[in-house]
């Protein structure tokens, strides 16, 4: 829909509170009472866009952020669109940084406070960017969990993690009784062969199990 000589923004939502209005009413299709739901993305005319292909294309970012928010409609908002491409190019380079092996592992130890002894390990991945640096987790798993690309990067860090501490094992036996512990994300335990994953790793690196925790 093209609407012009809007005064403000308002009169724009309240179109569209119009059309979603309209669609609470069912249709009746072959003696049965259908139910659609409407979603509206608004996209506000401004000087310095001179194109209507994109006016198009800011509606349609405003209606899919709608589709996720469940809202009746959206308003196109520049920031956010913003927001959202730096988005895009974070997981574009996650993707090909996992690729091109860009992740470390790094360990911090756990103290038994009582003994002062060093008893566990646990295992937080980094990004090493070659740009950007050290890219901590809180700003790269948010985008790997919606990906489903966490899910590569918890086996790669379970995996990592087990083979690392087999080999402190095997060449510094007063470590043999330390246990490493590894993050698994929600979108990873819901996987049917997690077990199996699990399993499979702790045979291949050579860990004994009670050496490994799960968080």
């Amino acid at each position: 829909l093209l609407i012009d000589s809007l005064g403000e923004l308002t009169d724009a939502t309240r179109v569209a509170a119009r059309i979603t209005a309209r669609f609470e009413q069912p249709l009746a299709i072959d003696g049965r009472d259908v139910y659609l739901t409407p979603t509206v993305g608004i996209a506000v005319s401004q000087p310095v866009i001179t194109e209507p292909a994109q006016y198009l294309k800011d509606a349609s970012l405003a209606l899919r952020r709608a589709r996720r928010s469940e809202a009746s409609f959206e308003v196109f908002d520049p920031v956010v669109h913003q927001r959202a491409v730096q988005r895009l190019q974070l997981e574009s380079e996650l993707r090909q940084g996992i690729g091109q092996e860009q992740l470390r592992v790094m360990y911090q130890p756990i103290v038994d406070l009582k003994s002062q002894r060093i008893v566990g390990l646990e295992a937080l991945v980094r990004w090493a960017h070659p740009e950007r640096g050290l890219v901590l987790p809180e700003d790269f798993i948010p985008a790997a969990e919606d990906t489903g690309l966490v899910i590569l990067i918890d086996a790669w860090v379970l995996r990592e993690a087990c083979a690392q501490l087999a080999a402190w094992i095997a060449r510094f036996p007063a470590t043999r009784d330390l246990a490493v512990h590894v993050t698994l994300s929600a979108r990873h335990l819901r996987q049917a062969n997690v077990v199996e994953q699990v399993l499979q790793t702790l045979a291949e690196t050579k860990l004994p199990a009670p050496r490994l925790k799960l968080e």
